[in-house]
């Protein structure tokens, strides 16, 4: 994909966190905790519940996107950016996502740990060619 492509396709929170759900609960949406798949969804604090074991969840819990300010565009823009093939500074990914260094610096700690991780290149790969 292009910068173009991915830009127009995630450009809201709501279609990053759409793809998020696919990508990691391809059939269906399960509980992190117990895995159950007896879920219901709180639509109005965007969260899931567990039926079993009453479980609060969100769809970026667990991953890198957990516990962060940063909308999900600016860090699927990040992913690209850093999986395009070139070697990408954080100055310039500061620069390129109107973030401060510090804030650069966090999410490209984050990406880069865990570029390793199975589950998270299902979600890169998508950026990739």
């Amino acid at each position: 994909m292009t910068l173009l492509q991915i830009t127009r396709k995630f450009r809201t929170q709501g279609q990053c966190l759409s793809h998020l759900m696919k990508t990691r609960w391809p059939e269906g949406v399960t509980c992190s905790r117990c895995g159950s798949r007896i879920i219901s969804r709180i639509s109005t604090r965007d969260k899931f519940e567990c039926a079993r074991c009453e479980y609060q969840f969100t769809a970026p819990a667990g991953t890198i996107f957990h516990k962060t300010y940063i909308p999900l565009p600016k860090w699927f823009l990040a992913i690209y950016l850093m999986n395009s093939g070139r070697e990408i500074s954080v100055n310039q990914l500061s620069r390129d996502l109107s973030l401060p260094y510090k804030t650069a610096w966090s999410m490209a700690q984050r990406i880069r740990s865990e570029m390793k991780n199975q589950e998270f290149t299902k979600l890169a790969g998508l950026f990739v060619n």
